[in-house]
C-alpha cells in the first residue's frame, strides 16, 4: 500500500527553512545597522518579522516529531545526516583556508570543523541528533500511555521548561537554558507533535488563527512597551529585557509555533507545478541550513547585505530579497551535493549495507527494550 505524500507538511518544511534564513538575515545581517536600534517604523517591522520567523526552529522539530512518532529508528538516516553535516563542515573549512590564506583558522576551529556534531558547530544539528537517538525511547512512553496521561506529561514539561521562565523573569530552574538551544527542548516539542499526530484531528481554524495573532502581538508588544518605558524615563533598557520573549522556548513563541503548525497541517495542495517544486526543494532544505549558517562562512555570507546609514522604505524588502537569494542559491548548491551523493546512494551494495545496519540496530533495540520491559 503506497502512502500518499503529505505536501502541506513538506511545504511547511520549505517555508520554515526560508524563515530561518530570513531570521539570520535580521540577527546576523542587520545587527551592525545602528539605525535599527530604538523605536521606529523600521525596528518595529524587523521585530515583527523576527517574531514570526523565530517560530521556524520549533516548527522544524514539530514536523520531525509528527512523522517519527509512528516510525522506527533507522541508523542509516542518522548516518546520512551526520555525513552531510560533516561534508559541508569539511568543505567550507578547506575552502576558507585556501581562499583566505588560513586567516581566522586556528587548531581549535580545525578540530571542531572536522568533528561538527561533537563540537556543536551547528547547535541545531547537535540537538537534533540527540533527539533522534532518544526518540525510540520516547515512543515507548508515547505508545504506552493514554491520551490523558500524554497530555499530562506535556503540561508538566511545558510548565517547567517554558512557562516557568516566561512568567518569572530570567529564572533558570536547575540550570535549564531559557533560550531553547538544547535536546531537552526538542524532546518537549517532539511530545507535543506526537500528541497532535495521534489525537488531534479536528480543531477550529479560526481559534488557532486567533491564538497565533494574539501571541505574535504579545511578543512584539512586550518589546515595544519596555522600549517606550525606557524612552519615557530617559534610561537605556538592555535588549536582554526588551527581547525577553524572543526565544525558542518562551511560552508565547511555543503557542505561536504550534498554532502555525496546525494551520498548515491540513492545507490541501493540488497544483502539480507546486507539488513538483515541493518535491525538489524539500529534501534540500537541511543543506540550506548547513551552508549558510556555518560559522566559518556566516560573516562572509551576510557581509554583502547593505547596511544603510539612512534607512529607506525599501530596506526591509532588500533584506527579504537578499535572504531569498541566499535560500535559492543554497538550494541549488545542495542539489549538486545530492547528485554527488546519489552516485553512491544508488549502488546496490551500499543500499544493502545500510539495510543490514538498520535491521541489526532495530533487532538489537527490540531485544534490549523487551528485556527491560519484562523486568
Amino acid at each position: 500500500m503506497i502512502k500518499e505524500r503529505n505536501y502541506s507538511i513538506d511545504a511547511l518544511r520549505i517555508l520554515s527553512m526560508l524563515m530561518i534564513v530570513i531570521l539570520h538575515s535580521v540577527s546576523h545581517g542587520t545587527s551592525g545597522n545602528h539605525n535599527l536600534e530604538g523605536v521606529n517604523v523600521y525596528s518595529l517591522w524587523f521585530r515583527i518579522l523576527s517574531s514570526i520567523c523565530l517560530l521556524a526552529v520549533n516548527i522544524y522539530v514539530l514536523i520531525s516529531g509528527y512523522f517519527l512518532v509512528n516510525e522506527k529508528f533507522r541508523i542509516s538516516k542518522l548516518f546520512k545526516m551526520i555525513v552531510e553535516t560533516a561534508f559541508y563542515s569539511w568543505i567550507i573549512i578547506i575552502l576558507k583556508y585556501f581562499f583566505y590564506n588560513g586567516v581566522g583558522i586556528d587548531a581549535q576551529s580545525l578540530i571542531s570543523a572536522f568533528l561538527p556534531i561533537s563540537y556543536n558547530v551547528y547547535w541545531f544539528v547537535s540537538a537534533y541528533v540527540g533527539m533522534y537517538i532518544l526518540f525510540p525511547v520516547v515512543n515507548l512512553l508515547v505508545h504506552g500511555i493514554t491520551r490523558k496521561q500524554h497530555l499530562g506529561v506535556i503540561l508538566i514539561l511545558v510548565s517547567y521548561f517554558s512557562l516557568w521562565n516566561s512568567v518569572i523573569p530570567f529564572s533558570q530552574p536547575m540550570g535549564i537554558n531559557r533560550f531553547g538551544y538544547s535536546v531537552i527542548w526538542f524532546l518537549v516539542l517532539y511530545l507535543i507533535a506526537a500528541y497532535i499526530r495521534l489525537y488531534v484531528t479536528n480543531f477550529s481554524t479560526k481559534k488557532i488563527c486567533l491564538f497565533f495573532i494574539l501571541t505574535i502581538a504579545f511578543i512584539n508588544f512586550s518589546w515595544l512597551a519596555l522600549s517606550l518605558v525606557g524612552i519615557m524615563l530617559g534610561i537605556s533598557i538592555s535588549s536582554v529585557f526588551t527581547e525577553y520573549y524572543y526565544h525558542y522556548n518562551s511560552f508565547p513563541v511555543l503557542i505561536a509555533s504550534v498554532s502555525f503548525f496546525l494551520l498548515f497541517k491540513n492545507v490541501c495542495i493540488k497544483s502539480d507545478v507546486i507539488r513538483k517544486i515541493i518535491r525538489f526543494a524539500s529534501p534540500l532544505c537541511f543543506g540550506v541550513y548547513l551552508i549558510h549558517d556555518n560559522p566559518n562562512i556566516r560573516d562572509i555570507v551576510w557581509s554583502f547585505l547593505p547596511q544603510y546609514e539612512t534607512l529607506s522604505i525599501s530596506y526591509p524588502f532588500v533584506v527579504a530579497f537578499y535572504a531569498l537569494a541566499i535560500f535559492i542559491g543554497c538550494l541549488f548548491i545542495d542539489y549538486f551535493r545530492s547528485v554527488l551523493f546519489g552516485i553512491i546512494n544508488r549502488r546496490e551494495w551500499y543500499k544493502a549495507l545500510l539495510a543490514k545496519a538498520d535491521a541489526f540496530v532495530y533487532s538489537a533495540y527490540n531485544v534490549i527494550t523487551s528485556r527491560l520491559l519484562n523486568r
